[in-house]
C-alpha cells in the first residue's frame, strides 16, 4: 500500500534545511510517481537545527535550534501535488530563533500546540536585537523601529484550522501579556515603508483569521524616539495596560 508506519522515531542533532523555490533547485516532491505516506506516532528531534535559505541570493533567512516532540505525524506524497504534512500535537523546548537579516534573536522557553484539544501555549517569548539603539538603525541604513522585550505568555483556546480555498484559523479566546520597548532614531534617512492600519494588516494576511476575544493582561509598552533636531530622546509609556478586544477577523 506504499505506506510506512513507525511507533517511535528519535533523531539526535538533526540538521534540516529548507530553500525557497528556485529554477536551480526544482521541487522534487513533484517527481513522485505513486502515492506514498509515512506515519509516526511519536517523533523526537533532540538538539535540532532547522534553517530557511533564500536560494536566489544564497542567504540565510532564519535558523531555529530546539528540542522538538511531535505526536501522530504524517507525511503524504501524491501525484501532481506538493507534500502534505500533518500532526496532532507538537512541543518545542528551549527554542532559539535567529533572524540575521532582521537583526533579531528570539528565545522561547516552551511552546505547545495540541490540535485535538484546540490549544496553543507559548511560555516566555523574548525578543533581543543584535545591536544597541543607535547602532541598530545605522546598520539598517534608515529610520526603523527597534523592538526589544518579553512576552511572558501567549495562549489560544478553542483553536481550529480549516482548509478550504485557503487556510482558516479560528480561536474562541486568546490572551497575552507583554513588556515591550520600541525605539526609533528619526535622525536617520527616511525610507517610505507603508504601515497598514490594524484592519488593513488583518486583510493583508494570506490566511483567514477569526478570534472571538483577545485579552491583554497587565502589560507595559514604551515608545522612545530621537527627533531629527533634538538633543535627547523623548519617551512615552503605557503602564498597567489591560484590554479586551472582540471579534477580530479579516472577513471581507
Amino acid at each position: 500500500h506504499r505506506e510506512v508506519t513507525f511507533t517511535s522515531v528519535e533523531f539526535e542533532k538533526p540538521y534540516i534545511a529548507f530553500k525557497e523555490n528556485s529554477i536551480l533547485d526544482p521541487d522534487t516532491t513533484y517527481k513522485t510517481k505513486e502515492d506514498f505516506s509515512i506515519h509516526v506516532q511519536e517523533i523526537a528531534l533532540h538538539s535540532a537545527r532547522i534553517e530557511y535559505w533564500d536560494s536566489a541570493f544564497c542567504k540565510l533567512k532564519s535558523e531555529v535550534r530546539s528540542d522538538i516532540h511531535i505526536k501522530n505525524m504524517a507525511l503524504n506524497w501524491s501525484v501532481g501535488n506538493p507534500m502534505k504534512f500533518s500532526f496532532d500535537a507538537i512541543a518545542m523546548d528551549s527554542s532559539r530563533i535567529e533572524l540575521p537579516q532582521k537583526f533579531y534573536s528570539l528565545f522561547v522557553r516552551e511552546a505547545k500546540m495540541d490540535l485535538i484539544k484546540g490549544s496553543l501555549d507559548i511560555d516566555s517569548f523574548k525578543i533581543t536585537p543584535h545591536y544597541n539603539k543607535i547602532a541598530f538603525g545605522r546598520k539598517k541604513g534608515f529610520e526603523v523601529d527597534r523592538i526589544e522585550g518579553l512576552i511572558p505568555f501567549l495562549k489560544f483556546s478553542g483553536l481550529k484550522f480549516k482548509h478550504q480555498d485557503t487556510l482558516l484559523v479560528n480561536a474562541n479566546r486568546a490572551s497575552l501579556q507583554m513588556f515591550l520597548k520600541i525605539f526609533r532614531d528619526k535622525r536617520l534617512p527616511f525610507k517610505k515603508i507603508e504601515k497598514p492600519l490594524p484592519v488593513q494588516f488583518l486583510q493583508s494576511l494570506t490566511f483567514g483569521l477569526n478570534i472571538d476575544t483577545l485579552h491583554i493582561s497587565k502589560s507595559y509598552v514604551e515608545y522612545e524616539e530621537y527627533a531629527e533636531e533634538a538633543t535627547m530622546a523623548g519617551k512615552v509609556f503605557f503602564d498597567d495596560l489591560q484590554a479586551d478586544i472582540y471579534n477580530i477577523n479579516n472577513d471581507v
